[in-house]
């Protein structure tokens, strides 16, 4: 149900056929939340968007801030025109010394415990640029709640129809993308086109 004009639902599960190798120590598991995090709460960021050169990181970047009240964040960006609707969670504060940025899209909104806990409360989704005053929080979609739907597809043993392929056509511009039983064929071009048109 993702929703590409108002970016509701803004999640996807990718399956990893050969799984994780836990043992490095640069791979880490995470829990879902089952819960938005608490008001005034901290939570980290971190991703290789683009920094105030606006360059992308080669380096992962991270920062910590807290996260505001929700019912205050949406009325203060639907005053702007901007809808914050079931499935998002807003993050940051007043000060916004450090947000997420454009690159940084999917990246985790979490909270480490210590010992190796961690929890996912969002992944990063999208923003405004100096267009709501000193509130410019980050947008992300809230994982407690598509943690249900995350759940009822990694528990099915039929997960595999949910198997994504893309691939080229030899000596074309055209790609096609597989998924269970619906293809779609897109144009490959560095020129503006309509969706519409592709779809056809």
């Amino acid at each position: 149900n993702y929703n590409a004009w108002y970016l509701q639902s803004d999640i996807a599960l990718l399956f990893i056929e050969d799984g994780f190798d836990f043992s490095s120590p640069t791979v880490k598991k995470i829990s879902m939340a089952n819960s938005q995090p608490n008001t005034g709460s901290s939570v980290t960021i971190a991703g290789w968007g683009e920094q105030e050169n606006e360059k992308t990181a080669k380096v992962l970047q991270y920062a910590s801030y807290t996260v505001p009240d929700q019912t205050s964040c949406k009325r203060i960006y639907n005053r702007r025109g901007y809808y914050i609707l079931p499935g998002m969670l807003c993050t940051g504060d007043d000060l916004m010394i450090a947000h997420s940025a454009i690159g940084d899209s999917g990246g985790p909104v979490f909270r480490d415990h210590g010992q190796g806990s961690f929890t996912l409360f969002g992944l990063v989704s999208w923003g405004v640029e100096k267009d709501v005053g000193a509130y410019d929080y980050d947008m992300n979609t809230d994982v407690a709640y598509y943690k249900r739907w995350a759940l009822s597809i990694m528990l099915q043993e039929s997960y595999k129809q949910y198997r994504v392929e893309l691939f080229a056509e030899i000596n074309t511009k055209w790609m096609l993308w597989r998924s269970g039983t619906d293809t779609f064929r897109y144009q490959v071009t560095t020129s503006p086109v309509k969706l519409a048109d592709l779809l056809k």
